[in-house]
């Protein structure tokens, strides 16, 4: 049975606190434990000087081998998702979440993460290159209880032809392979030409995916892996692995098959069985690393930002506004940002500036030009106090090139604008925590708007993200 622990993302965690948390009474398995993680980037181990560790340096970290004479450092898990490492499943939640054990956020995000994964392929079943190598091992049983619960079993079906069978009437052959009787004009075949598919129940791939099915099923029997993905283990079969053969024997049945099979989803079946009969590793061993999340969180929230806001960026010009003043109609909205040009060459730079989200509101009484920066942060923001964690000097000046880049655009179209930095809050309405202002830009010549600060609700936010729907930007806008 897997031993379930939480973990807040960036909490700093001394050695002695991680081993109370994972619960490991010698320093042999912390350390193994410790190793594994840090190997895959989950686990960050930091100087115990650094305050701001919203965006770790690699000049920040530590390098050096780990053990308990270690009184120097922090550990930090800089990830969102699941990890499965020497039996313990690891829950790494979001920064901003105050419960200690946030079951039901975290299976949303788990949905979120998913969405996300299916467009940018974050989350790899193959640590190498090709399917005999090391895999993640969570993914891959995902991969194989989902697809099991979408296309059933592996089957190796054949076509049989019939004569005058059950099976649906073949016309071009009847036509061509029997004998027509034709009576008022009207043909008649006394033998009609049928085919049907054929399923082999005790084909080996057949029995071979009954099986892995029912032994990954038992792995994560009695553990939070099902409830978190909203699944339910299988019980198909009281055969194991050495009923059917050796890894040598097995392999073999499999590989052969692999070589006369053309259906992309058998393919694939086939493949992740080959490793997982080679690999053949336990949840409880360390090399059996496995995980499904995120260490770079802050992606995920700008596209859930991006879809909810309708993000206008790649949009024409004439769609977004009609009328709508500008010298071409036809050009995107990110293409009015200019590029720098380079006067040696005379030639400009492939890449400018690019905000994370635009988008446009109208209602009777006046349009909104509005320019959204998604923020991953959790900054501690508390009147007559310095800013502690927020977004740095960058991420605002950038905020403020944006809105001058379509100054023009903006005035001779009559828009009010505003420029905001969201950011996500468990709270279930939008919190907000004024502007960031900077003379240079906000006062004489530029003029220019303060960046507003909205915390937006988190768990909306993925709903809606989830679900297709836009955010209600008036709400934002309401809140100023």
């Amino acid at each position: 049975m897997l031993k379930t622990i939480f973990i807040r993302e960036l909490k700093r965690y001394t050695y002695s606190d991680l081993k109370i948390v994972l619960e490991y009474k010698d320093d042999n398995h912390l350390n193994l434990v410790i190793k594994k993680l840090k190997e895959y980037s989950i686990l960050k181990t930091i100087k115990k000087g650094i305050e701001d560790i919203e965006e770790l340096s690699y000049e920040d970290e530590v390098i050096e081998e780990v053990s308990s004479d270690s009184n120097d450092i922090y550990y930090v898990f800089k990830y969102v998702g699941i990890v499965i490492v020497l039996g313990i499943l690891i829950i790494c939640y979001p920064k901003y979440l105050s419960s200690e054990s946030p079951l039901k956020e975290i299976k949303q995000i788990i949905r979120v993460i998913s969405k996300y994964d299916s467009k940018h392929k974050i989350i790899k079943m193959y640590n190498e290159n090709d399917y005999s190598g090391s895999y993640n091992y969570l993914a891959m049983a995902l991969y194989l209880l989902n697809d099991y619960y979408e296309h059933g079993i592996y089957r190796n079906d054949q076509e049989i032809i019939e004569t005058n069978g059950d099976g649906n009437i073949i016309w071009d052959r009847t036509i061509n392979e029997t004998f027509m009787l034709i009576s008022n004009n009207k043909p008649y075949y006394l033998e009609l030409k049928t085919k049907k598919r054929n399923y082999d129940d005790f084909d080996f791939i057949t029995v071979l995916h009954r099986i892995i099915l029912t032994k990954i099923s038992k792995e994560f029997d009695n553990s939070k892996i099902f409830e978190l993905f909203d699944l339910a283990g299988v019980d198909l079969t009281n055969e194991s692995l050495s009923d059917v053969g050796d890894v040598e024997y097995i392999s073999y049945k499999i590989l052969k098959k692999i070589n006369v099979e053309f259906n992309t989803r058998k393919i694939n079946l086939l493949k992740l069985f080959y490793t997982y009969i080679n690999k053949d590793q336990s949840i409880n061993d360390i090399e059996c690393m496995s995980y499904y999340g995120t260490q770079s969180f802050n992606l995920v929230w700008e596209e859930v930002c991006a879809e909810i806001f309708d993000n206008k960026l790649e949009t024409k010009l004439k769609d977004i506004d009609k009328p709508i003043v500008c010298n071409d109609n036809n050009q995107k909205l990110i293409d009015i940002i200019e590029k720098p040009k380079w006067t040696y060459t005379g030639n400009l730079a492939a890449k400018t500036l690019i905000p994370d989200t635009i988008t446009v509101y109208k209602n009777e009484e006046s349009k909104f030009f509005i320019i959204l920066d998604a923020k991953y942060y959790y900054p501690l923001l508390e009147k007559g106090q310095a800013p502690k964690r927020q977004p740095g000097i960058e991420s605002i000046t950038k905020q403020f090139l944006y809105q001058l880049a379509y100054k023009n655009l903006i005035e001779d179209n009559g828009y009010e604008v505003r420029n905001i930095f969201i950011l996500p809050t468990e709270e279930e309405k939008i919190i907000d925590k004024s502007s960031v202002t900077m003379d240079m830009f906000t006062k004489e010549p530029l003029k220019l708007k303060p960046i507003l600060v909205k915390f937006i609700p988190a768990v909306e936010a993925y709903d809606l993200y989830l679900l297709n729907k836009k955010i209600d930007v008036l709400k934002l806008l309401n809140n100023d």
